[in-house]
């Protein structure tokens, strides 16, 4: 019961949408701005780093926060369920009738807990080397481009360590990073077809 209780807290951390909470606060809904996400990244865009940089940091938080205290107290596949979860509340939060945000931010801090910082420094290394070659790109899809690059870097990793924890939580995290990305996806298609 303990377990159920812990997976359940840790959905409902991931739930809690603090970049709109925060756009709230500065009297604007980011929902009805910019992309329509109600995540960090368009809270960034719509009201500046200051308060983008307060979203980022809770964001990247709820991704192990509080689950990362019961650590020590619970079975390593409740551990990493709890942390998949995280991803699930903030792409789905029941506080915004299950329409959440993308989960970019929150998968990061799953995977700093689950991997203590070392696949977030390969996917981050990742994204800086792309982002700095093709930083004249800005649109939401190539960012989401560059992101799944950085995502797939972590196989190689992942193979490495030969742990089922891993794989499950990086099939869980993908699965839901494509799900809520479906628009970018058939943008990038539709943007190849035409060029073929």
């Amino acid at each position: 019961m303990f377990e159920f209780f812990i997976v359940i807290l840790q959905f409902l951390s991931g739930s809690m949408m603090y970049s709109y909470l925060l756009g709230k606060i500065c009297g604007v809904d980011i929902r009805v701005l910019g992309d329509g996400n109600p995540g960090v990244s368009n809270l960034w865009k719509m009201k500046g780093w200051k308060f983008g940089l307060i979203g980022l940091f809770l964001d990247f938080s709820k991704g192990f926060f509080p689950v990362i205290l019961f650590k020590d107290h619970l079975n390593y596949w409740v551990y990493i369920i709890a942390l998949s979860f995280s991803v699930l509340g903030h792409a789905f939060s029941p506080f915004l009738n299950f329409k959440g945000g993308k989960a970019i931010t929150t998968s990061f801090g799953v995977w700093t807990a689950a991997t203590i910082w070392k696949a977030p420094i390969i996917m981050g290394s990742v994204l800086v080397i792309l982002k700095t070659i093709f930083k004249n790109k800005k649109s939401s899809d190539f960012d989401f481009l560059i992101f799944l690059f950085g995502f797939l870097s972590l196989i190689p990793y992942i193979m490495y360590e030969k742990s089922l924890y891993l794989y499950y939580l990086y099939f869980f995290n993908f699965f839901v990073v494509i799900l809520k990305h479906r628009k970018e996806i058939k943008n990038i298609w539709r943007d190849l077809l035409g060029r073929i």
